[in-house]
């Protein structure tokens, strides 16, 4: 068995939403999407409170990847991203934790964001996703 093969690997939403050791929020996004398993990351931070981004860029300084892992998992899989190995993994965790500080940028008035360029489609990744104030 190749352990970098993550085809046949999948999150159970059931049990995310039940854990008590997720965040209140992450555990309303798999229930979102359980109902819905569409969801863009344009969507997410437009709906993600000011709290709840600061609670993320604390765990990014902390460098507690479990719940940042599972996120970026969570979303690549609602935009129809899901990885298939650990590099696609760490992309995605790489662009969430980006995208995490760039909002919290935002929020803070330091930045403009372009949302609709935030995604995990490749494609997407020469284009801007934010623009220092003047």
């Amino acid at each position: 068995m190749d352990t970098n093969d993550l085809s046949d690997y999948h999150i159970r939403l059931d049990r995310v939403v039940l854990s008590t050791e997720f965040l209140s929020s992450t555990r309303l996004l798999a229930a979102t999407l359980r109902i819905n398993p569409y969801m863009t990351l344009k969507d997410y931070f437009q709906r993600t409170s000011d709290s709840d981004i600061q609670v993320l860029v604390d765990k990014i300084d902390r460098e507690d990847l479990v719940e940042l892992i599972l996120l970026s998992e969570l979303l690549a899989m609602a935009e129809g991203c899901k990885s298939e190995n650990i590099d696609q993994v760490t992309d995605n965790l790489n662009l969430f934790v980006t995208l995490v500080l760039v909002e919290s940028l935002y929020r803070k008035g330091l930045v403009d964001v372009v949302r609709d360029n935030m995604t995990f489609d490749k494609s997407y990744y020469d284009k801007p996703i934010a623009r220092r104030k003047e």
